[in-house]
């Protein structure tokens, strides 16, 4: 099993100050619980408790200090996941459901595997969104 790692001062004071900008934003929930986690673990609390205090698989709490160390601050606050992983513009999208949105409405049954399959033929160019 490897060494704990130890943060310095100047990243114990760096997450603090994160952390209490992120809780003034209140937007990401998600990232204000990951600098939660590795403030915790900054005050040497183990692996086992942030995980069951923070609802953590306990090898998280390990990927997120590497991650920390390895890439700074902005990787953990960062979520580069995203929930719409968008090919089109919202105008392209209606445009692209309106036609679905009239047969539905005519009472024909559609399927996802038809949405599907026509959204995966269309030409769509990553600078149109």
């Amino acid at each position: 099993m490897p060494a704990k790692r130890e943060f310095t001062k100047i990243q114990k004071g760096e997450i603090r100050r994160k952390i209490a900008k992120e809780k003034k934003k209140k937007k990401d929930i998600k990232g204000y619980t990951r600098l939660v986690a590795l403030r915790m673990y900054s005050q040497g609390m183990s692996n086992k408790i942030i995980s069951e205090s923070l609802e953590y698989n306990y090898s998280y709490i390990s990927e997120l200090v590497s991650k920390y160390i390895n890439e700074g601050i902005e990787a953990i606050v960062e979520d580069k996941r995203t929930t719409n992983n968008r090919r089109m513009s919202y105008e392209k999208e209606a445009e692209f459901l309106e036609g679905f949105r009239e047969s539905a409405e005519a009472g024909e049954l559609i399927t996802i595997k038809e949405i599907l399959d026509l959204f995966q033929n269309l030409e769509i160019i990553p600078n149109q969104i």
